[in-house]
């Protein structure tokens, strides 16, 4: 509702502003095409130039007042400014539920509308090209500023994974998982990208078996993860949550339809929470899914002979869900952590 009433805002202003200074602007800036025996096509002339100007400076008004608010007015200032909550928030009225509750605060896009609008704006108004004409360079503008910013913050997020990564392999988890908290500033300014950092951020917690503190990440991770919706999954079946457990590995097994893993851990799952029959009809799809995958096949055989599903042949992978414990000789209690993406 904030995000709406400040577009408003801006709008209201923008129509104001217009409305007081439209007419001496039209007045100075343009040349009417007034004859000497009937006014009626200047006036004609001057209005639609009013309502095109008014139109045009609603939606830089508007647009304006949305980044002054995104990237001013909520500011924190201290440590840990732009770290998500512990617990998950309710989405937004106007957001965007499927691609995660932040992803509405698109700071690039923001700015690449406001670019596009203002060289409309121009073309049209002061450059004479008329509407339809404008339209492709505002367009062309638009994408470019879109793209510009996009590579901008694409590239910090990139220092930042690297740094974690390098953090994983040096053995220091914590700050792992404080450097990529750090990036969640910057998730206000690109599509998807908040969703993206929940979902690594809530598979590095549970590879630490910080269960609680993973929960509200992976729950707000991007449906287009397996990785991540596997994880959530697993985390279900740990708290006896069987039909919460069923969605998140459908969007899994939705999203990484070519990994066996991901089908298999399913399965398990089910086949331990005594859901045997749903289990291998899992394996079936499976199997259909990925023909040529022969531990799909034999754990299906297993299940269909009522002994038990061998998920060593997904070893280190397997280990990194905490469903079985570490064998000795792979380290017994030593922590696996979390892989990379395959």
């Amino acid at each position: 509702m904030r995000a709406f009433f400040v577009l408003l805002s801006g709008a209201v202003v923008g129509a104001v502003l217009t409305a007081i200074y439209g007419p001496r602007v039209i007045a100075y800036w343009f040349q009417s095409p007034v004859t000497v025996v009937d006014c009626t096509p200047a006036i004609n002339w001057a209005m639609g130039r009013l309502s095109w100007l008014q139109l045009s400076l609603s939606v830089v008004g508007a647009t304006a007042f949305f980044l002054v608010d995104r990237t001013l007015l909520r500011r924190k200032k201290g440590p840990g400014r732009g770290i998500p909550p512990a617990a998950p928030t309710a989405c937004p009225r106007f957001g965007f539920r499927r691609f995660g509750c932040r992803s509405s605060l698109v700071i690039n896009l923001a700015y690449a509308l406001l670019a596009g609008a203002v060289t409309l704006l121009v073309l049209a108004g002061a450059v004479h090209l008329g509407l339809w004409a404008s339209l492709l360079p505002a367009l062309a503008v638009l994408i470019g500023v879109y793209y510009w910013r996009t590579r901008v913050v694409l590239a910090k997020v990139k220092v930042m994974m690297d740094g974690m990564q390098k953090d994983l392999q040096a053995g220091r988890i914590d700050k792992a998982v404080e450097t990529l908290k750090g990036a969640f500033p910057l998730a206000s300014q690109q599509f998807l990208l908040s969703a993206q950092l929940h979902s690594a951020l809530g598979v590095l917690l549970y590879g630490k078996k910080d269960f609680d503190a993973a929960l509200p990440h992976l729950e707000r991770a991007f449906f287009r993860d397996w990785q991540a919706q596997t994880t959530l999954g697993a985390l279900h079946y740990k708290r006896n949550e069987y039909a919460q457990m069923e969605k998140a590995f459908e969007k899994a097994v939705a999203a990484g339809k070519n990994q066996p893993l991901a089908w298999s851990v399913y399965a398990w799952c089910l086949n331990k929470a005594n859901q045997r029959d749903k289990a291998q009809q899992v394996l079936t799809r499976a199997i259909e899914a990925n023909p040529g995958d022969e531990r799909l096949k034999s754990n299906l055989t297993a299940l269909q002979n009522d002994k038990r599903m061998k998920m060593q042949a997904y070893e280190p992978e397997w280990f990194q869900f905490h469903l079985e414990r570490l064998p000795a000789e792979l380290g017994g209690g030593r922590r696996v952590m979390w892989q990379q993406r395959r």
